[in-house]
């Protein structure tokens, strides 16, 4: 429930769904925050915006604490059509619903927690929080600066055009009718676990 009463700092929330993945409810800055966790890259190709580009997981990792932080979204954000930081007042005031916190490298993956603030998201994108509610797994996007070394190449089967290098991350996107460049098929998403294996169901586009 938004605005969610309770005296402790931490309560464990869990669908009735098999598969679905644990929620940690905190309060932080006196609010109610939703604790999710989330797969935000996984080394390989991934086509974004600038085309098929290699991620390797020691350049995205190489400083786990600069994700530390960064604003989650809902959406990449755009001023007349152009992707632009998410770092700035008016999209801080509009879109954005948390911070990431805890960053992590687990073999080839780029893990850390999402904190959503329950109330704005509520107001933001209600559907996609009756999502997390109930344990289904959501597209993410990284929005991300990188130095890109133009060379062609394969990597795993997939050709790419350019190695990102030197990662400086801007924003972690939710995203709301769209697939992600690292998709939950390729193992992002909101709400990722562990050991996870794609189940079908646990998708979830608005």
């Amino acid at each position: 429930v938004v605005g969610n009463c309770f005296s402790d700092n931490y309560i464990i929330h869990k669908s009735g769904k098999q598969d679905a993945y644990e929620i940690t409810y905190k309060k932080h800055q006196d609010k109610a925050y939703l604790v999710v966790p989330v797969v935000m890259m996984v080394e390989g190709v991934h086509h974004g915006s600038h085309g098929p580009m290699l991620h390797k997981i020691n350049e995205l990792g190489k400083f786990p604490e600069s994700w530390n932080g960064i604003p989650v979204v809902i959406n990449h954000p755009e001023e007349d059509g152009i992707c632009v930081s998410a770092n700035s007042p008016d999209i801080i005031d509009s879109i954005t619903v948390g911070r990431v916190y805890n960053t992590n490298v687990d073999g080839d993956k780029l893990r850390a927690e999402a904190w959503i603030d329950e109330e704005k998201m509520s107001e933001v994108a209600p559907q996609l929080l009756e999502g997390i509610y109930d344990g289904e797994i959501l597209e993410v996007s990284v929005g991300v600066y990188t130095d890109e070394e133009e060379v062609v190449g394969e990597w795993n089967g997939e050709k790419y055009e350019r190695i990102a290098k030197n990662h400086r991350p801007d924003h972690l996107a939710i995203l709301s009718g769209y697939v992600g460049a690292c998709s939950v098929e390729d193992g992002c998403g909101l709400g990722v676990n562990k050991e996870f294996v794609l189940n079908k169901s646990m998708l979830r586009w608005n």
